[in-house]
This record gives C-alpha cells, structure tokens and sequence, in this order.
C-alpha cells in the first residue's frame, strides 16, 4: 500500500474519530457560572485541531496519489516509535522534578533529532520555542498551572 493510501486511510479514521468525540463532547453538561468555559470547552478545542490535521492529511494523502502512484511505501520499523515512547516515559518521569520547560525542551530536542532534524539552530529555536509559547499559553492563557520546576517565571 502506497504512502498516499495510508495516509487517506489514517485521515479518514481521525475524521469519523473526531466527529464521534466532538458529539460526545457537545452532549457534555453546561456550567452555569457566567463567562467560564463549560466541561466540553477542551476537549471541543482539542478534537477541533485534531480535525483540522486531519483534513491536512488527507488533502496530504490525495495530493500524493497523482505523484505516488508507482512508488511504494518504505517498510516501516519498530526502533524509532520504541524509542520515542521511552522517551516519552522518561519526560513523564522527570516532569515533575524538573519542570515543563526543562523537561520539555529536552523531550523536543531529542525528538527532533529521533526524527531526523539536524540543523542545529533551527533545532535549537524549536526546542526552546515551543515549550515555553505552551507553558505562556497554559500559564497566561487558560491560567493552568504546569509544574514549574527549579526554572519558574
């Protein structure tokens, strides 16, 4: 099965997945109190990037049939998605002693390299960026606490 297929299949089970989540989330009970979100506000924000990325992927995958057609799939192996979940569970295990932004920084940057970035810089801005624009968002913007670590501000 070609890279394309599998990435239409892929995209059409997030689809039918996240509208099956959204529905559920929706059916969730209002709150009452004025100008808070209700119980169903995070997973409906959440379910809705999903969705978006979905349909990325499988405007990805459809592209990809005109251009893919006698090319298949590369064979996929077990190393890297073993060694991105141990790393996973390192992260997990550090979190709370180090914080969110150190632990996830280098969670990022190793990810990155396990994947194949090797520009250092872009590497680098990347691993730094993305944790702290989560944590300003969570912190600031949804004033959820994530744990701080030695690193707090």
């Amino acid at each position: 099965m070609s890279m394309a297929r599998r990435n239409i299949a892929a995209a059409l089970a997030l689809i039918a997945f996240s509208v099956w989540y959204a529905l559920l989330a929706h059916a969730l009970p209002v709150r009452s109190l004025p100008n808070t979100p209700g119980p169903s506000f995070f997973p409906l924000l959440i379910i809705a990037c999903v969705f978006a990325l979905s349909l990325a992927l499988l405007l990805k995958g459809l592209l990809g049939l005109r251009g893919d057609r006698e090319r298949p799939a590369e064979p996929t192996t077990w190393r890297q998605p073993l060694l991105a979940l141990a790393g996973f569970a390192v992260y997990l295990a550090v979190l709370p002693y180090a914080g969110f932004i150190v632990a996830s920084v280098a969670f990022f940057a190793a990810l990155m390299w396990l994947y194949g970035a090797r520009h250092r810089e872009l590497t680098a801005i990347a691993a730094l960026g993305v944790p702290i624009a989560l944590y300003l968002l969570f912190r600031y913007g949804f004033q959820i606490v994530l744990p701080r670590g030695p690193l707090a501000f």
